[in-house]
């Protein structure tokens, strides 16, 4: 039971981590002539996409979790919250009794928390000084975005068309009347964002790795739903692919809100001993 109780926990720690692997600070000039794209603007399109994002500062959502992984299949209750520029939590309980809180992630701006409610153990570093960390280069603003449904650039606040090629899903000139596809890439990775003109939204964010094409990793949305009078995904679906391992966790929003009040800075009990990183997600692979 305890095993998954913490796989789930785990599962999420790990897609957390994939999914900003690699991202670099270095950007590649995609500028193009708009004019090759004929009728479609991309300083329009980004415009519009943009104004169609959610607003608001506060987000709390309850999620059911399901995680997917070989031939395991897990689910539970929790909680997603995030404020602006500042924290994303995600809060997870236990499958059976699901008001006794498992474990909770914890990504701020500087500074990355984990607290194992189990065996009563935490990290809370930098997320310079985590090893495993520091390699994905994990980076605030991307996790940000991929769970706000926005497209990107991860090493800009706000990303600018000539940041994109546009292109169909056959790779020809973009329309109006089909999906759109956005792409941006760095050193390390390639961007697709599957964009839907007709509802002006973001479906789906694909990451792969540009040397290393089976590593892919997929942040998916439907179930489209008006929220401070934005349409906001309550179906998400993270999917990837490290390695051999394969796995996808589904958040399933129940309500969603926005509210404040929460705590944005979560304290630790002092009757929490810390742990090495590296030696807390050995044990929990091997429990």
């Amino acid at each position: 039971m305890i095993k998954s109780k913490i796989k789930i926990f785990l599962l999420v720690l790990i897609a957390s981590t994939t999914l900003a692997c690699g991202t670099q600070k270095k950007m590649v000039d995609n500028a193009q002539n708009t004019a090759i794209y004929g009728d479609f603007s991309p300083q329009k399109y980004l415009k519009t996409l943009s104004n169609n994002e959610c607003k608001s500062k506060w987000i709390a959502a309850k999620i059911k979790c399901t995680i997917a992984m070989g031939d395991q299949d897990i689910s539970t209750k929790g909680e997603l919250r995030m404020k602006e520029d500042e924290v994303i939590q995600i809060i997870l309980n236990d499958p059976l009794a699901a008001i006794i809180e498992v474990g909770r992630l914890e990504f701020g701006k500087q500074n990355f928390k984990m607290l194992d409610r189990v065996n009563k153990r935490y990290i809370d570093m930098p997320y310079s000084e985590i090893e495993f960390l520091k390699k994905s280069n994990i980076n605030f603003n991307t996790l940000q975005n991929l769970f706000r449904n926005h497209v990107f650039v991860p090493a800009k606040i706000k990303p600018a068309p000539e940041d994109f090629t546009y292109s169909n899903e056959n790779g020809g000139k973009p329309s109006l009347q089909e999906n759109v596809i956005l792409q941006y890439a760095d050193d390390i990775l390639q961007y697709k964002f599957i964009t839907d003109p007709r509802t002006e939204t973001l479906n789906k964010t694909r990451i792969t790795g540009k040397k290393d094409r089976e590593s892919v990793f997929e942040f998916s949305y439907s179930d489209f739903q008006k929220f401070e009078g934005k349409p906001f995904p309550h179906d998400m679906a993270m999917s990837f692919i490290m390695g051999e391992q394969k796995a996808s966790i589904m958040f399933k929003i129940n309500s969603i809100k926005d509210k404040d009040g929460w705590t944005t800075n979560t304290n630790i009990p002092s009757r929490y001993a810390p742990i090495d990183p590296e030696k807390l997600f050995k044990s929990l692979i091997e429990k």
